[in-house]
């Protein structure tokens, strides 16, 4: 996630900065382990997810993405980007979101 994107959603939370902080490690410095980051802050693996879950809902709202939807984070090679951002239109289009 960019970095301006986390910021943004970050902004619609009441989390305080060491919850932020777990969650960035996650979302935008690409540290994919719970456990990992939970070590780092010193609390439990299932907070690191709570938060990460927190700025991926506020992600998804700001999107105007329909409930139930998932956001993810992925790191792929760039032709694989395409075919995902593709997959992503056609998702949006076949539930009204998107208009060409």
């Amino acid at each position: 996630m960019k970095p301006t994107d986390f910021d943004r959603a970050a902004a619609r939370t009441r989390m305080r900065p060491r919850s932020l902080a777990m969650a960035r490690r996650y979302l935008v410095d690409g540290v994919t382990n719970y456990a990992a980051i939970a070590r780092e802050f010193k609390v439990h693996p299932t907070t690191v997810e709570e938060k990460v879950r927190t700025i991926r809902r506020e992600v998804r709202l700001l999107a105007g993405a329909p409930t139930g939807w998932a956001v993810k984070t992925v790191v792929v090679p760039p032709i694989v980007a395409v075919k995902i951002d593709r997959l992503r239109d056609e998702a949006w289009r076949d539930a009204g979101l998107l208009v060409d």
